[in-house]
This record gives C-alpha cells, structure tokens and sequence, in this order.
C-alpha cells in the first residue's frame, strides 16, 4: 500500500514539474515577443496550458502572432464564425407503440380469411410507431473562429471554443476589426 502511495505522490510532483517548465517557457516566450514587437495591446488565451494557443496583438507594431507565427496586420484578410452544437452522453431510448384498436380488427379480418395463421399475419399487421430519442443527453455549443491569412503556407487557422461565447466573440470581434481597418 505504502508503495502505491508513493507511485501516485511521484506522479503528482512530476505533473506538477512538467507544468512549472511549460509555465516558465510560456513566460520566456511571451517576454521574447514583447522585445520584439513592442507592447501588447491585446492577449486572448484559448487555452491557458500552451502560449501557441493564444492570440497576441501588437497595435503600434501591427502584428498578430499566433500560434507560433507573427502576420501583419494586412496579411489577415478575413474571419468568419460557426456555432455548432454537440451532444453529449445519455442514453438512446425507442419507444414503440402498437394500435391495439388495429391489432384485434385485422386479426377478425384475418381469421376470415385466413384461419387460425390469417389471424396472426392479420394481427401483425396493425399499426407501429417508434419513436427515438436521446434520453439524458446534453447539449453545448462549439465555436469555430477561421481566422484567413493571405499566405500559401497556412491560409487558415482555426480556432475550437468549447462553450466560451464571450471569448469566441472577443476573437472574432478583434480579427474582424484588424481586418477593416487594415
């Protein structure tokens, strides 16, 4: 037990080691960036893990730097927006339902035609619905922001928002105004 208890304890320093270091070299980085192009105007972090998974925009000196590359301002040619909407666990449920009204009619009908088997094939022929649904499921929003670059290399980059519309609409809104006012 005691060993056990020391494996999950060396985990758990190591994790927390491999988060310092990727903290400290985010920290590098964006202290690297801010030499370079002067002072940051604006940061939007999609993801708090990674500085690659961060927009950083440079007013004065008119550049955009994200996910590793710096564009001018006139290299962002557009961007649009999806919302899609996920489904997530539950359970699918059918429900059938037989018309018992049509069930004993077409067996009658059936039995005269047919005997004792027309009475069956008559009786399995009433009336069914089945109705599917998700049972449970839950549903949220996914935001697509493309940013479109004039560049052969990487025309696109593209942005996932798991159910943050504030931040989704913070990117699209400060691209869109990058892109008009060029």
């Amino acid at each position: 037990m005691t060993t056990v208890i020391i494996i999950v304890v060396i985990i758990i320093v190591l994790a927390i080691a491999c988060l310092v270091a990727v903290y400290y070299d985010n920290v590098q980085q964006a202290k690297m960036l801010d030499k370079q192009y002067g002072e940051l105007t604006k940061n939007i972090v999609i993801s708090s893990i990674d500085i690659k998974d961060s927009v950083r925009i440079y007013a004065k000196s008119r550049i955009v730097w994200m996910r590793g590359t710096a564009y001018s301002f006139s290299q962002i040619s557009g961007v649009s927006m999806e919302v899609q909407t996920k489904t997530e666990g539950g359970d699918i449920v059918a429900t059938t339902k037989t018309s018992t009204l049509g069930t004993a009619g077409r067996a009658a009908v059936g039995r005269m035609v047919g005997g004792d088997t027309g009475a069956l094939i008559g009786a399995g022929t009433a009336t069914k619905t089945t109705t599917i649904h998700k049972k449970d499921a839950v549903q949220h929003d996914v935001y697509v922001v493309d940013i479109h670059i004039d560049s052969l290399a990487t025309p696109v980059q593209t942005f996932t928002i798991n159910g943050d519309r504030e931040l989704a609409m913070d990117l699209y809104s400060t691209i869109d105004y990058i892109v008009k006012r060029g």
